[in-house]
């Protein structure tokens, strides 16, 4: 493929943040084969990357509406909490952040006799309303409609009252360059917050946020003692994580 065209379609993407190879298929009137070829190239040079069927911009990402992040990876997020949901124990208190890959922990509890959570997230609220052994605490705060829950408006003053075992923090990438990284500035306090109050932290991300970089930094990958994932990540970042007491959890 000529480059005019590889520039084309590299534009569309970071026109659009996030497409689908079917519709990209379409819109350039190729095949998926062809495609895919160009893809590979893109995705060698870290302008573009691809993930289950989807192919999005890797460089400092905007954010995208929570109803269109959840249909994305959604097995992979699932894979990612299952994981993560292993380390909740009876009586835990736990802080669920607000994510659409936080939201799927929920499902892997059920064996629990009692557990406490403390979110924001509305997703997560619902879900808890079908869990006997959940007791939930909600964060006051904002409505933030962009990510389906409350944002508190003094994220220390929120958290103040609690003392928390373990806090499962969300983010939109994670690089050894520059750290856990999130999209949406109206909520890095909060997780700042909740990792300060925890005594275990836990970033869950699925395999697509590796080597990635957001727009809104949370911290070093030192910041995590724990982090869960659906794959295993490339060996820098494990070998990293093993000298650095990071546990790594995934498939």
């Amino acid at each position: 493929m000529n480059e005019q065209k590889l520039k084309r379609i590299e534009d569309y993407v970071e026109e659009h943040d996030n497409v689908s190879m079917t519709a990209l298929c379409n819109e350039f009137n190729i095949s998926m084969s062809t495609l895919r070829r160009a893809v590979t190239v893109l995705c060698e040079r870290g302008t573009i990357n691809k993930s289950y069927g989807c192919v999005y911009t890797t460089s400092k990402r905007k954010f995208m509406p929570f109803h269109l992040r959840a249909s994305l990876n959604t097995e992979a997020k699932k894979e990612a909490c299952r994981y993560a949901a292993q380390l909740i124990q009876e009586n835990d208190i736990i802080y669920l952040d607000s994510g659409s890959t936080t939201c799927y922990i929920l499902d892997y509890v059920s064996h629990l006799k009692n557990i406490t959570v403390i979110t924001g997230n509305i997703d997560i609220i619902i879900k808890a309303l079908a869990l006997d052994n959940v007791t939930v605490f909600v964060l006051p705060g904002l409505l933030n409609k962009k990510n389906n829950s409350f944002t508190p408006t003094n994220a220390k003053e929120a958290f103040a009252p609690y003392n928390i075992t373990k806090a499962f923090i969300a983010a939109s990438g994670m690089s050894l360059a520059n750290g856990f990284s999130h999209s949406d500035p109206m909520e890095r306090e909060t997780k700042l917050a909740a990792t300060q109050k925890s005594e275990t932290i836990c970033f869950v991300l699925d395999d697509s946020k590796f080597g990635h970089t957001s727009l809104i930094s949370l911290g070093p990958v030192t910041l995590a003692n724990i982090i869960c994932s659906n794959k295993k990540p490339d060996a820098a970042i494990e070998q990293y994580c093993n000298e650095h007491n990071i546990m790594l959890k995934y498939s």
